[in-house]
């Protein structure tokens, strides 16, 4: 609504005045029960059959599913030249850009590619793609415009006593942009994975990290050296910073940094000194363990076990 920062203050203000307005005149007429002047016949492909009414247009198929679409809706998922840039799908107009009083003249589904037709009161005809309409309306989080491929994985929950982490070779990873999008994958269901063979060099971490995604720095840094003393590297104006990690005591099982906003969305822990056991992990000699707990699969157990728990856990505030 704002990129046009060099309109002056009062133009500002009258064009999201005017906006506001048209905006609340276009989402009262999307809540209007279905009334109006019907066109003159309706039209079917693939079971579907579409009815034009001049503040609506109502899309039903056999098996129940029946929308009643508003004009604003449908002409702002045009997708034709004169309404998107071609090769990135983003709109060339704004909302308040179209006709105040914007109907529907006729609609139309060719059966042979299965596209509708639509025909605006200003002159304009959209064709849009019948079956990704119905995508949109029954899924919208998970149906963009501007990607023709989209998935959104499922989280998969997790027990300590049936859970594989997927393991990496660090190599490999840098070298395909595959097994890359295969690890985020892991990461967004599982919450966990494990690279090995990470080059163990200070900072190694950080670099790795900018080959899936972008960083964000606190005020820890960009990284943070876990030792059993504090670091001096991360020192500011009173001192050096002081925390439970730079301890040799162990640190119960926790979600790292649930007060900052956004949350951190993962965390790489890079071990670069750690033991080496010679059998079965830990050894006497081991300074070092880490365990990983799928928080979501504990949340639904309680979810199960004691709903008034969670509800306990879920809703109230806590320090």
């Amino acid at each position: 609504l704002f990129r046009s920062i060099q309109l002056c203050k009062e133009t500002a203000q009258f064009r999201f005045g005017k906006m506001l307005s048209r905006l609340r005149s276009h989402l009262r007429s999307a809540v209007r029960p279905l009334q109006g002047i019907r066109s003159k016949s309706s039209f079917a492909s693939m079971g579907a059959t579409v009815e034009t009414m001049q503040h609506c247009l109502n899309l039903q198929w056999p098996d129940g599913a029946n929308f009643q679409l508003n004009p604003v809706w449908l002409r702002e998922r045009c997708l034709s030249e004169s309404s998107v840039d071609l090769s990135t799908k983003q709109p060339l107009n704004n909302p308040h850009d179209l006709p105040e009083d914007i109907r529907l003249l006729d609609a139309k589904i060719r059966g042979e590619d299965h596209t509708m037709e639509v025909s605006f009161n200003d002159g304009h005809t959209a064709t849009f793609d019948v079956e990704r309409l119905r995508a949109e309306l029954m899924d919208f989080r998970n149906t963009p415009i501007q990607v023709k491929a989209y998935e959104r994985p499922d989280l998969k929950l997790w027990s300590g006593d049936s859970y594989v982490c997927p393991e990496y070779e660090f190599k490999e990873v840098a070298e395909s942009e595959e097994l890359r999008f295969k690890l985020t994958s892991d990461l967004l269901t599982g919450g966990a994975a494990l690279v090995r063979n990470v080059p163990q060099e200070s900072g190694a971490v950080c670099e790795f990290g900018r080959m899936l995604s972008t960083l964000r720095a606190t005020d820890w840094g960009p990284c943070f050296n876990v030792r059993t003393k504090p670091d001096a590297d991360q020192a500011g104006a009173g001192g050096a910073k002081l925390d439970l990690a730079y301890t040799p005591k162990p640190i119960g099982f926790h979600t790292d940094n649930p007060y900052r906003w956004p949350t951190p969305d993962f965390q790489l822990l890079h071990a670069i000194d750690h033991c080496t056991c010679p059998g079965a992990a830990p050894c006497a000699e081991c300074s070092v363990m880490n365990y990983m707990v799928d928080g979501f699969y504990i949340a639904e157990k309680l979810r199960q076990e004691s709903p008034e728990a969670f509800k306990l856990m879920s809703e109230v505030p806590v320090r």
